[in-house]
């Protein structure tokens, strides 16, 4: 795990990812990105620190099904619904998400809905379809947009990112020997 303290360290001071505040947040994504099998530069730029949370680009999390097998093709998409049919070998899974299930969770009033809706809901189709049809695939895994709603409805909403500084792990001591 600590082969990556140096490499957060120099990424952070490159100041080439400027929303990673500090070379303890680096390590964090870095390390996330290791476990789910991606190089340290595709995760500083694809896995966010939202509200103290880790969330992942859908792009990368369809990347990761396909990887897995998964194919999808898109059914429909506009303003009112987004639709994608998934496949992982016999298995099917038809993921929709339409401008109504975007308003019963209060999403259409941000910025961003309000300015790439079609996007919006296909990132929320394709993100569920993910999960649904290769759970070991997605799990735990959410985009920035379902991470910030996580995040609304926990009441977390106003939470600050900690500032921590990377800590060096002490060399071990060896055990007293006593006579």
């Amino acid at each position: 795990i600590m082969k990556w303290l140096p490499i957060a360290e120099q990424f952070h001071s490159s100041c080439l990812f400027k929303e990673v505040k500090n070379a303890a947040q680096a390590f964090a994504i870095i390390q996330y990105g290791a476990e789910i099998g991606l190089s340290p530069i595709l995760s500083l730029q694809n896995i966010f620190i939202i509200s103290g949370r880790l969330s992942i680009g859908t792009q990368v999390m369809l990347s990761i099904a396909a990887s897995h097998g998964v194919t999808w093709q898109v059914i429909e998409e506009n303003e009112k619904r987004c639709v994608i049919d998934f496949r992982k070998g016999d298995i099917t899974y038809r993921s929709i998400f339409t401008i109504e299930d975007a308003t019963a969770l209060q999403l259409t009033g941000r910025d961003q809905w309000k300015k790439q809706l079609v996007n919006m809901l296909y990132q929320r189709a394709a993100s569920k379809g993910a999960k649904r049809i290769d759970p070991g695939c997605a799990s735990g895994m959410y985009s920035p947009d379902e991470t910030r709603d996580i995040v609304d409805h926990q009441g977390f909403d106003n939470a600050k990112p900690i500032d921590a500084n990377v800590i060096q792990p002490e060399p071990e001591k060896p055990p007293d020997e006593k006579f």
